[in-house]
């Protein structure tokens, strides 16, 4: 039978800074981690309050580099959310800087160069401090198994058009990231069906415009959220696409859409299942206004289209209510 592992021995009570500092160096949990180092920095910031005259050994000020060394070592590979190694390591290094300001004599601790040396050493700390407080947020979401988003600032579609997006109300752990990358997957294997069911269904209806507009806008919106569009995704997208294209024509040509018009939208809106298709690594490197700018002319060939079904709609409204009053005055 396995016995039972016993707490570590710790040298220094708490709440002090050893003390605090002892069991952050010996923590495995990210939690407890956080927690420790908080009351570490909170316990080392009261000994310099006015009126406060403290100083260390000699002996402390090598222990304090000794667990300064080892909570480095404990909390590097917890890979904290929000709590990057350089902030960890410049916050512990700015503990060690206190702790041999706090050595030296009170005589030797005046004047302005030590006075700046500390400030810098405390904002280092206090960074860490922010960090870490932080990171026990995110943790504790991620425990609570919250999923909860903020609300936008406003009308989206007013402020940022397409590439408007709602923020997360977490911080990036590893598991939010994995399961906003599987709702990221999710969401587009249905963007890209909603998209093909539209070039689709414009052979199955009278109006044809209508579902192919809407389908450019689904397009477009793929495009904005950072969607890439998978090979045989991309193939029967473009084969619904040309279809659609040849119901349209054939409808809407030259009556209620000019051939020169069609052609124009035809010729600008092929060209989005490449540039749905990129690589990941070459997106990275468009700028926002670009990928803005496609969307947006996406979206006005799509009102071309949708115009001239609601002109279409409206001459066909226009002939009934001709007929309904020549019969009723027939």
């Amino acid at each position: 039978m396995t016995e039972p592992n016993d707490p570590p021995d710790f040298s220094y009570a708490i709440p002090s800074f050893l003390g605090f500092l002892e069991r952050a160096a010996s923590a495995t949990d990210p939690r407890q981690f956080s927690f420790d180092l908080i009351g570490a920095s909170d316990e080392l910031m009261l000994l310099f309050k006015p009126g406060r005259s403290f100083q260390f050994s000699e002996g402390q000020r090598q222990i304090i580099r000794r667990l300064a060394n080892r909570a480095f070592g404990a909390g590097r590979p917890l890979e904290l959310a929000g709590c990057g190694v350089d902030v960890l390591n410049r916050g512990l290094r700015g503990m060690v800087g206190l702790g041999d300001a706090l050595t030296l004599p009170e005589d030797k601790r005046d004047g302005p160069s030590q006075r700046q040396r500390e400030l810098a050493f405390m904002r280092a700390v206090k960074r860490l401090r922010h960090a870490l407080y932080a990171a026990q947020i995110a943790i504790d979401e991620e425990r609570a198994g919250a999923d909860v988003e903020l609300p936008p600032l406003g009308d989206l579609r007013q402020l940022a058009g397409p590439t408007a997006t709602v923020l997360p109300f977490r911080l990036e752990t590893r598991e939010a990231i994995e399961r906003r990358e599987a709702r990221r997957a999710n969401d587009a294997i249905v963007l890209w069906k909603r998209a093909t069911d539209c070039f689709q269904a414009a052979h199955a209806l009278d109006d044809p415009a209508t579902p192919y507009a809407a389908g450019l806008r689904l397009l477009s919106e793929g495009l904005a959220a950072g969607f890439a569009l998978p090979m045989h995704d991309r193939i029967t997208i473009g084969i619904a696409m040309l279809s659609a294209q040849w119901v349209l024509h054939r409808v809407f040509v030259p009556t209620y859409l000019p051939e020169p018009t069609f052609t124009v939208v035809r010729t600008r809106t092929n060209p989005i299942l490449d540039v749905l298709e990129t690589e990941a690594a070459e997106r990275a490197q468009w700028h926002p206004d670009w990928v803005a700018g496609l969307c947006a002319d996406l979206e006005r060939q799509a009102n071309v289209i949708a115009n001239a079904a609601h002109d279409r709609a409206y001459e066909r409204a226009e002939l009934m209510v001709h007929q309904l009053i020549a019969q009723q005055a027939g």
